[in-house]
């Protein structure tokens, strides 16, 4: 974990670190990283195709918000040359996710009924690997942190930003290599309509208006949207 040509640098390791693997099969539901000194190592690729319903309580009220969350100081995340992305269909149905987030909750408590305190984790690197398809951000972190490496990393096929980070000191980046961005596959208005539906349905509102509202909401997602309802960027 030593960078001595970095001017600002992840700490060591205050103890001997703990080696975690992961691959495709590790995946079936979000990967917490809740220890210190952890070496996370990729052993394949990953595709993020969710298919059990978090609880709707925070920080998932919203849905899984990452593929890998990180929860813990000084925390290494090797992708070992491989590529971590979500499916095509997983990208539709959860349309605000990160493929790596740095916390444990995507905002910090307060926001948008999200009630989970931060961690705030630091010395967190992220290096030597791919980021593919993600309906969000490749790497995303609100609440804040300090002595971030990113470092040897090619990413593309975002909607939204590749890496974006808040309230944050001391980020180096290293060998980025930034892609294209890709269209956005919603419109705000098919969002709205989605979540009108499925607000209907729990409070059991009769089936002719939720038909309606149904159909409304089909042909919407048939709506190839213009222009993106957010500001595509690379790095924020």
């Amino acid at each position: 974990m030593s960078h001595p040509s970095l001017a600002i640098k992840p700490k060591d390791f205050v103890r001997r670190p703990q080696k975690v693997h992961l691959s495709q099969h590790d995946f079936e539901t979000p990967v917490s990283i809740t220890t210190p000194d952890t070496i996370v190592v990729f052993t394949s690729n990953v595709i993020i195709d969710f298919k059990t319903t978090p609880k709707k309580e925070s920080p998932t009220h919203l849905g899984h918000f990452a593929a890998l969350i990180i929860g813990a100081p000084r925390v290494v995340v090797d992708l070992n040359g491989f590529t971590l992305r979500m499916s095509e269909g997983y990208s539709r149905r959860q349309r605000f996710f990160s493929l790596i987030e740095l916390d444990i909750t995507p905002f910090p408590d307060g926001t948008g009924k999200f009630t989970t305190v931060p961690v705030k984790p630091t010395d967190i690197t992220v290096k030597n690997g791919r980021f593919g398809l993600t309906s969000h951000f490749a790497l995303h972190s609100s609440t804040g942190g300090m002595r971030f490496l990113f470092q040897n990393l090619a990413i593309e096929a975002f909607e939204v930003g590749a890496i974006a980070l808040s309230s944050c000191h001391d980020v180096t980046i290293d060998s980025l290599t930034i892609g294209k961005s890709i269209p956005p596959k919603t419109t705000g208005r098919f969002v709205m309509l989605r979540d009108l539906y499925q607000s209907l349905r729990e409070e059991g509102t009769s089936v002719t208006l939720m038909n309606a509202i149904r159909e409304l909401t089909d042909a919407e997602q048939l709506v190839k949207p213009g222009s993106s309802d957010a500001l595509v960027r690379a790095i924020v």
